[in-house]
């Protein structure tokens, strides 16, 4: 290598021995030095040595010494050698000596002047035959996915419209390597759960190893699921309503896809999604449970799977699992593959990890006891022999069931000092009590650490953090942008007229509450929390909701159908549309319209004119003050995003856009709003087209804008994993701003103020992902939900109840995920050792330019740069598709990604052109595209 002068004690010098230090599992070691000439004067003419040292033969301290001086080689730390790292000397210099390419090197000529030469390398010829170019190029884009070329796995990703991050293709790669996948992804809000899912959902698809596969997510967010799966992974799948199997809107069918079927046949649909609260009723459980098995079942929000805990009467412990845990309990025996999705646990009780990790499967002999005495016990400074050989005893099972502990397993200290490490591990493994009776307290403290970081826990669980993906930045692992937020909390004074209308409305609900029979008052409850979640989001949602319900109108229930759901943290209750209708139609109460109708005359003078409008505007003008051009206002209801819109447009403002469940929509001139879709309104506030965007939380579901460094809260609904998702449209990786600024406007004099000023107090809300308290967000919502039935003099005292419920909730002393979790890996290396896939957009953007590749009766031509005119049998009109992934996030909404699983990819068609027993290389493929092959 070039050194400059001075690097080296001796520049003339070399290192020409051979050091090393071998390990096996059992901790036996061997130690050798020397050098050995394999050259003929080395072999004749030279003196060489070798020395050995083994530690069972009684040489062990030898062994010590020679595995201290090769770390001190190893890490630099010889005054007299200088260490690089191999492909550090690659890079600089060692690439020069490498023979010409097709050449031998050159010690090699004279021993091989003897072979035969080499065959004269084939002959290109263009073939004529355009159906066997046709053949050679189907059966590959077939075959690719589930074919042993290297990268194979990728074929899913490369044909894909997402590129991963990172952590995302290592997430994947663990997936399918463990095949079928049994996982739990945990990772936090906005590090792309969903893209990792996708991932395997399109490979699994696109090799054959899934056949049939179920996605069970909230209601809430099905369509968004729906939506990424078509957008970024080409799958066109149908979400099963409970009566029929709908498949998305598109350019080509405007209406979407709806077929009727029947409650023994939606499950023979070989790919769907459901709502995860529609089958967790006790009915619906039969649907699946006998159906055929599944390949692959993915559910979302895994957490709201849950098992209480309770006391009998002889003192022991009854467990009571709630209707969804139940279902997956049983369903876990029907499917090949089970990956659970939540971003909510990071702090949680060790049985509730253990709940869910038992779908996934544990090891026999971590039992519910086992796995919370583990992680009591692996705490303790320096437990006794039998607690000792307890917990290795677990660790061994780990082993067994995982296989050995990969090297980021190992606590820094123990990566430090091999010797503590082999101590260590020979503690652990080692089934003789005996042989840890003389440990020292160091080795006890070593061995327990090192369990605890090779448990079920790591075995099953993906985790990733925003400050673990920091701490991989620092360390040069991944180039990524990470925000940090600043939370201003507004708790406003309410004006006398609003005071008067809250106490009005909160007697009618309470009043009306009380007089209801057993058998409704349910159902009246339901839909009075109704009314006061719209009140707390703005007066104009509550007079149009007072107003529809006068009219006998069944409202516009889907949002509240929504917030219902998502206010539901324990997995209880069950809500979907049909019932919540059903519920308003039961809860008509003699003298309710009337009541209505006095709410209606003192509310409807305060619509515009309310506290939380003016902060609103002031803080609108005080984030722009402070370089923050675009902002982000997000609101539970349509009725408060259009009161927004007209507040701000009298206030001079008209930059704006708005997203809600009747579509996107942008302020012209003339104060006209005009349509947009979905990927205009996202390119257009991208762009810059408006300075404001008004959304809903179920309308910005998918929608990421990292580009938007500040966010207002314009209502606060009752349950904070809500507010946690909302800001996680902008907390995102990618987020250009270093700080992001998150504004919530509360009404004070409420108790959802009273309750969020209690969580700011005590767990500084929102200033990091929230998580880590989940008890103490669970009694927020509830608290809430149960103030606002009570009567007017029991009203303090349960405003009071809700915070001191909120303030002594004791946090979980359990499983801090982040810290038993531990991952500094150099992601990179993991990466970077990945093959590209074989087949890529850009291949069948090739196959589109040469229409005679097309099945017959297909045709494209282009129409720019990135984009064709598609057309196939069936189709009354050309429909734009294009290969470009970068093209088609900006026009999703007017083009198809023509991708294996696309409905405008001819896949039947193709099928009957490939040949199933043709294995194509990919150069045979490539020369295929362009008419050349070699024979």
């Amino acid at each position: 290598l070039p050194l400059h002068q001075g690097q080296l004690a001796n520049d003339g010098s070399i290192f020409h021995a051979k050091e090393g230090v071998v390990e096996d599992r059992h901790g036996d070691r061997l130690g050798f030095s020397g050098s050995v000439n394999e050259t003929p004067n080395g072999g004749t003419t030279n003196y060489e040595t070798f020395d050995v040292f083994c530690n069972w033969k009684g040489e062990e301290r030898r062994v010590d010494a020679k595995e201290r001086h090769f770390l001190r080689l190893w890490q630099n730390e010889d005054p007299g050698v200088r260490t690089f790292s191999l492909p550090e000397a690659f890079r600089q210099q060692l690439a020069i000596y490498a023979p010409a390419e097709g050449a031998l090197p050159r010690r090699l000529k004279p021993y091989l002047k003897d072979l035969p030469a080499p065959e004269p390398e084939p002959v290109v010829e263009v073939v004529p035959d355009i159906d066997e170019r046709r053949r050679i190029v189907w059966s590959y884009v077939l075959q690719a996915a589930a074919s042993d070329l290297p990268g194979a796995e990728r074929v899913g990703e490369g044909t894909s419209a997402v590129t991963p991050w990172p952590h995302q293709q290592r997430a994947f790669q663990r997936l399918w390597q463990q095949w079928p996948p049994r996982l739990l992804i945990a990772d936090e809000v906005g590090l792309g759960k969903t893209v990792q899912a996708g991932l395997l959902l399109r490979q699994a698809w696109l090799s054959g190893r899934a056949r049939r596969m179920l996605v069970m997510a909230p209601a809430s967010v099905l369509k968004q699921w729906q939506r990424e799966l078509r957008e970024k992974f080409g799958l066109d799948w149908p979400i099963y309503s409970g009566k029929s199997l709908d498949w998305q809107p598109t350019r080509f069918r405007p209406a979407g896809l709806s077929r009727t079927v029947d409650r023994s046949s939606w499950t023979a649909e070989p790919f769907v999604l459901v709502s995860s609260h529609l089958m967790r009723r006790r009915d619906r459980h039969r649907d699946l449970l006998e159906a055929e098995p599944y390949d692959l079942v993915v559910l979302d929000e895994a957490h709201h799977a849950r098992t209480r805990r309770e006391n009998n009467s002889s003192g022991g412990e009854r467990l009571r699992p709630n209707t969804l845990m139940q279902l997956m309990q049983q369903l876990r025996q029907r499917t090949n593959g089970l990956l659970l999705l939540t971003a909510t646990p990071m702090q949680v009780s060790e049985l509730e990890v253990w709940d869910l990790l038992a779908l996934l499967g544990m090891p026999p002999e971590w039992t519910e006891d086992a796995f919370e005495n583990f992680f009591e016990w692996v705490e303790k400074e320096n437990p006794d022999e039998s607690t000792l050989a307890y917990l290795a005893g677990l660790w061994r099972s780990s082993v067994s069931a995982f296989g050995e502990a990969p090297g980021n397993a190992m606590p820094e200290d123990l990566r430090r000092s091999p010797l503590r490490k082999r101590k260590a591990l020979r503690a652990l493994n080692d089934t003789d009590p005996l042989s840890r009776r003389n440990l020292s307290v160091e080795i006890r403290q070593a061995s327990l650490a090192l369990a605890k970081r090779w448990t079920p826990v790591q075995g099953l669980i993906s985790r990733h953090s925003r400050n673990l993906l920091r701490a991989y930045k620092q360390q040069g692992s991944m180039d990524l942008a990470i925000g940090t937020r600043h939370v201003d909390d507004r708790f406003l004074e309410s004006t006398p007229d609003e005071r008067a209308l809250y106490d009005a409305v909160e007697d009618f609900i309470s009043t009306q509450y009380a007089q209801a029979s057993g058998q409704k008052k349910s159902a009246v409850g339901f839909v009075m929390t109704i009314y006061r979640r719209r009140l707390a989001s703005s007066v104009a949602a509550l007079v149009s909701t007072l107003e529809k319900r006068l009219a006998g109108q069944q409202q516009q229930l889907e949002e509240d159908a929504a917030a219902a759901e998502d206010d539901d943290i324990s997995g209880e209750q069950t809500f979907d549309l049909e019932g919540m209708q059903s519920a308003f139609q039961e809860a008509s109460l003699q003298g309710e319209l009337d009541a209505i109708g006095v709410l209606l005359d003192q509310a409807r003078p305060l619509v515009g004119h309310d506290s939380k409008g003016a902060e609103f505007l002031k803080a609108i003008a005080e984030l722009q003050a402070q370089g923050y051009k675009q902002v982000i206002v997000f609101s539970q209801y349509t009725d408060t995003v259009d009161a927004l819109k007209e507040l701000l447009i009298g206030a001079g403002r008209t930059s704006l856009m708005a997203f809600t469940g009747r579509g996107g929509e942008i302020l012209q001139r003339g104060g006209v709003w005009k349509a947009l879709n979905r990927e205009a309104t996202k390119r257009g506030f991208k762009e810059g087209k408006a300075e404001i965007r008004l959304c809903t939380d179920a309308a910005a579901e998918g929608l990421n804008f990292q580009f938007c460094g500040a966010l207002i809260n314009y209502d606060m609904p009752w349950n904070p994993m809500r507010v946690e998702q909302r800001i996680g449209r902008i907390d995102r990786i990618g987020q250009t701003h270093e700080q992001m600024q998150i504004v919530n406007l509360h009404l004070d004099g409420t108790v959802e103020a009273d309750v969020y000023r209690a969580l700011k107090g005590r767990i500084a809300m929102f200033e990091q992902v929230v998580g880590k308290l989940q008890p103490i967000l669970a009694k927020a919502s509830s608290s809430i939900s149960q103030a606002t039935l009570v009567s007017r003099d029991q009203r303090e005292k349960a405003r009071a109840s809700a915070v001191a419920a909120v303030e002594q909730e004791p946090e979980i002393k359990g499983l801090d995920l982040d810290d038993v979790l531990q991952d500094l890996d150099a992601i990179s290396d993991v990466v970077n050792s990945l093959q590209p896939s074989p087949l890529t957009l850009a291949d069948l953007e090739a196959i589109l330019r040469q229409p005679a590749l097309l099945p017959p009766g297909c045709g494209a031509r282009p129409i720019g740069a990135c984009d064709f005119a598609w057309t196939q049998p069936g189709l009354d009109k050309e429909m734009r598709v294009t290969c470009n992934a970068r093209y088609y996030e900006d026009n999703s909404d007017s083009c198809e990604l023509w991708v294996p699983g696309s409905p405008l990819f001819p896949l039947e068609q193709v099928v009957e052109l490939r040949s199933a027993d043709l294995h194509v290389s990919g150069s045979i493929f490539r020369q295929a595209l362009t008419g050349e092959t070699k024979i």
